[in-house]
């Protein structure tokens, strides 16, 4: 417990050094896929700022291959606000059943490798307190809460009729903080 302790701390000082928010207008090539998850210990951020953005047409600009109306664009928008919000929730309390459930079958296949645990076992965070994840609820501990408690989505970018990409921009930075599928009505983590 001491140990997610200090790693708790340190993120969040590293969180409050990189925390802020002003341009939306960036192009789909400086997008990060790689933010939020353990690639570095800048990479994190507590989404204080509220500032939000709901664009479509800046939206349209970085993926013309696949565009949907303004209304279309604001409907997800909130639903996929709502989820964010649930899931922030549900993360900062530390619920992994209630966040497992919010996840594809892919996701949870991918993030339960062995090989993929073993990468971010690797990442110098984890390996500075000599942390070996072992499952996807070690994932959930050790990945996901340190660094999605408290994110806030500024911007969704539409994949296809049933992907989107939720985004917030970091330092001038646009992140994906997650892939979503749309599946039976319902958006889940993929």
């Amino acid at each position: 417990m001491k140990t997610f302790i200090k790693i708790s701390i340190v993120l969040t000082v590293l969180i409050l050094n990189n925390c802020s928010s002003s341009d939306n207008n960036y192009d789909l090539s400086q997008i990060s896929d790689n933010v939020p998850d353990i690639k570095n210990e800048q990479g994190y951020n507590d989404g204080t700022s509220e500032n939000s953005s709901m664009n479509n047409s800046s939206q349209a600009d970085e993926n013309p291959e696949f565009q949907v109306s303004d209304q279309v664009y604001e409907d997800t928008f909130n639903e996929i606000s709502e989820l964010i919000t649930n899931l922030n929730t549900i993360i900062e309390n530390g619920n992994f059943s209630e966040w497992k459930k919010n996840l594809t079958n892919d996701f949870i296949k991918e993030k339960s490798n062995p090989e993929t645990l073993q990468e971010y076992s690797d990442q110098p965070i984890l390996k500075k307190y000599n942390i070996v994840l072992k499952d996807l609820e070690d994932y959930f501990k050790w990945v996901v809460m340190p660094s999605r408690s408290n994110v806030r989505l500024d911007k969704i970018l539409f994949v296809d009729k049933d992907s989107v990409k939720a985004i917030m921009y970091i330092d001038n930075s646009a992140v994906i903080l997650y892939s979503l599928e749309e599946i039976n009505g319902t958006w889940k983590i993929r």
